[in-house]
């Protein structure tokens, strides 16, 4: 792999255990990913730092007690929603400048949500759509949003690491105008770390050609799993990738497939197969036991109980996406069950958070 910079580091537990393909519980944490590389300022110097009056933000309604899917309208009004895991008893939880990416701590307590500048051109000069993403944390309880980490930055792929204390994102920055047209770094993979200790990369590539997506670590906090997407002239060729923590090398784990996420246990991981048109399929970690569950689908999450799975699905007819849910064992396959139409609500909801809130 040409150029990847890997920046990573020690801290295995004291019985110098390496992760065993990710089973085990949350609460086992063996691997500390703790980098000894260069950590970057989470706010640069300098930097414009916008506040939640100026991103829009207004909280509408608290997140419900128990399992809850909670998902986005990235148009206007720019809503954050909840809904039970059958599609009903719908909340707003907060209005705030089109969200695009969200992840749920393990907790259960806090949403990351990564979303745009309505003042972006002025504040940053770029007056490319949605370039600017940052991230921000809502917390539940107080029912308030705290910003994360700032500047000309565009961050998606939200994952909470086993811990809680370290949030994982996919990053495009570096935004320069050449001519007519905005360039930038592409996707590198990189972390929030504890404490307001910066921002740390995990891995980059020099390359434009060589993009990370998708990160999401395991129970116990050794392997991180990734999608690396290439570009070779105007085609592309996806794969999901891992790398042990700490100090791992990428090692291939599925060709011609992007977007794994993690089981809650950690055992299994859902994929989309790009030879098969997007159809998700989900796979133990060490690659037996591949079923197809459904068919073309994004933003998949596990139930809390790993038994069912959640994702949205585009209708070009309606220009949006639905969200159906289906089971793991690849018995509802070839009929979802849809818990929420786009056609209906209006909505254009791009990304899913399933979890239970104490």
């Amino acid at each position: 792999m040409l150029g990847v910079v890997v920046v990573l580091a020690c801290g295995c537990g004291d019985d110098g255990e390496e992760g065993a393909g990710g089973a085990g519980g949350g609460d086992g944490v063996v691997c500390e990913d703790s980098p000894t590389g260069p950590i970057e300022e989470a706010c640069p110097a300098g930097a414009y730092v916008p506040t939640p009056e100026s991103g829009l933000f207004s909280s509408l309604g608290e997140v419900p007690p128990g399992e809850q899917i909670l998902f986005n309208d990235w148009q206007v009004p720019d809503k954050v929603l909840s809904m039970a895991p059958d599609g009903s008893n719908v909340v707003d939880i907060f209005t705030v400048h089109r969200v695009w990416s969200m992840g749920v701590s393990r907790a259960g307590d806090k949403l990351a949500f990564a979303c745009g500048d309505p003042e972006q051109e002025q504040n940053y000069g770029i007056n490319l759509g949605d370039a600017i993403q940052l991230v921000w944390i809502y917390d539940f309880a107080t029912q308030s949003i705290e910003l994360e980490g700032c500047g000309a930055v565009n961050d998606e792929c939200l994952h909470f690491g086993p811990r809680d204390d370290r949030l994982y994102t996919c990053r495009r920055h570096d935004f320069v105008q050449e001519g007519t047209n905005w360039v930038n770094q592409g996707y590198h993979i990189g972390a929030f770390e504890p404490d307001g200790g910066g921002y740390s990369w995990r891995l980059t590539n020099s390359d434009r050609a060589f993009l990370y997506l998708n990160p999401t670590v395991t129970p116990d906090g050794c392997e991180l799993w990734f999608s690396e997407v290439v570009w070779q002239g105007s085609s592309q060729t996806r794969s999901i990738q891992k790398m042990t923590l700490p100090g791992g090398t990428p090692q291939l784990v599925r060709e011609q497939a992007h977007r794994p996420k993690l089981s809650p246990d950690g055992t299994r991981y859902v994929f989309a197969d790009t030879t098969q048109q997007g159809a998700l399929f989900i796979a133990d970690v060490d690659g037996s036991n591949v079923t197809r569950i459904a068919g073309d689908g994004t933003s998949a999450t596990f139930s809390p109980d790993g038994t069912k799975i959640a994702y949205t699905v585009f209708d070009s007819a309606l220009n949006c996406s639905h969200v159906e849910i289906v089971a793991t064992d690849g018995s509802q396959a070839d009929a979802p069950i849809r818990i929420r139409d786009c056609g209906q609500s209006g909505e254009f909801i791009t990304d899913l958070a399933w979890f239970v809130r104490p």
